[in-house]
């Protein structure tokens, strides 16, 4: 796709007397106090597996805000819903906020993994040390997912899979990079946001930590 390509965002906004401390079991970061304050953090399934990654934004004492792009937005309400249990609080969504990138030529800049990463089905370690600081909390408390991720952790062990960047001259030089991934373990990779650009193509993947990162037509780093 090409880089000016727009990524779009939506606004899910959970009100209601239980909607701070329904939040804070669900996601990974612990939910703003102050109106206006802002914090980054992920939804996780049960198993540890990333839904997306969002911002928090508080927007009133019971009111907090949820920013995704959009092709992530159905994916965190159907995730949200299935734990709304026993709880006053309401979901309403909103369309147009400004997202961490607006581009997709931005999200490979920023090496920000997005929707298609997240639909590989990776946990939080696979997405880069980065995503991780930035994003779980190992000590706000208990929220859905945290075991898995917490146990990686507390061993100091790393995902098989994780994010790349890869930057080539043309289209085809990404597809040899791929069709080198030789053993079984590497051939479950996947290339997953694809950019052109006038300067030739960039591309975030999720490979095996022992795909070669550096070969003959492209070049890569580890996110």
């Amino acid at each position: 796709m090409a880089g000016d390509t727009p990524v779009e965002w939506s606004r899910l906004v959970l009100r209601g007397p239980d909607a701070v401390s329904f939040l804070d079991g669900q996601w990974t970061q612990t939910t703003p106090e102050k109106s206006g304050d802002t914090a980054k953090g992920a939804v996780l399934q049960p198993d540890g597996v990333v839904v997306c990654a969002v911002t928090a934004l508080r927007t009133g004492l019971h009111d907090v805000a949820l920013d995704v792009p959009r092709d992530c937005a159905e994916l965190l309400e159907t995730r949200l819903r299935r734990f709304r249990l026993r709880v006053r609080v309401d979901f309403e969504w909103d369309l147009n906020p400004v997202g961490e990138f607006t581009t997709v030529a931005e999200q490979v800049d920023l090496g920000a993994p997005g929707p298609r990463e997240f639909a590989v089905g990776y946990v939080a370690q696979s997405f880069g040390e980065r995503f991780v600081a930035e994003r779980i909390s190992f000590t706000k408390g208990c929220f859905t997912g945290q075991e898995l991720v917490g146990r990686l952790d507390a061993r100091g062990g790393s995902a098989p899979y994780r994010l790349a960047r890869v930057e080539a001259a043309a289209l085809e030089d990404v597809e040899q990079w791929q069709s080198s991934w030789e053993s079984e373990a590497q051939r479950r990779g996947a290339l997953t946001t694809v950019m052109t650009h006038e300067g030739g193509v960039r591309a975030l993947a999720l490979v095996h930590r022992t795909t070669n990162l550096q070969g003959e037509g492209w070049t890569g780093e580890w996110l």
